[in-house]
């Protein structure tokens, strides 16, 4: 998607995720969480669009593809903390054993 790496790079400094990270960070909450505020606005206008067969400003072409980007980089945070999970319990496992026994001075 050509717009996702147009816009993406006014927003971010590191990576394309990295906007909703330091949100979500100077603001106490999941990174989701900012995520959801901005595609809420692109859902609410395709909404008004259906109900009223109208927009007020951008064309909805532009809207649905927004939300179909912010979709996909919601994906990718969910994919981030699936492997953060994955890594925890690596390392939980390195501390238990198979019964859930601590593995002390092992």
């Amino acid at each position: 998607m050509e717009i996702g790496r147009t816009k993406g790079k006014e927003y971010t400094q590191t990576d394309r995720l990295d906007n909703f990270k330091r949100l979500g960070k100077e603001l106490g909450v999941d990174p989701k969480v900012i995520l959801w505020v901005y595609l809420r606005k692109h859902i609410d206008s395709i909404a008004s669009f259906i109900k009223t067969g109208g927009v007020l400003s951008e064309p909805i072409q532009g809207r649905i593809t927004d939300a179909r980007v912010y979709l996909f980089l919601l994906r990718g945070l969910i994919e981030e903390d699936k492997q953060v999970d994955e890594a925890d319990r690596v390392t939980m496992d390195e501390h238990f054993e198979f019964n859930g026994s601590p593995n002390i001075g092992s």
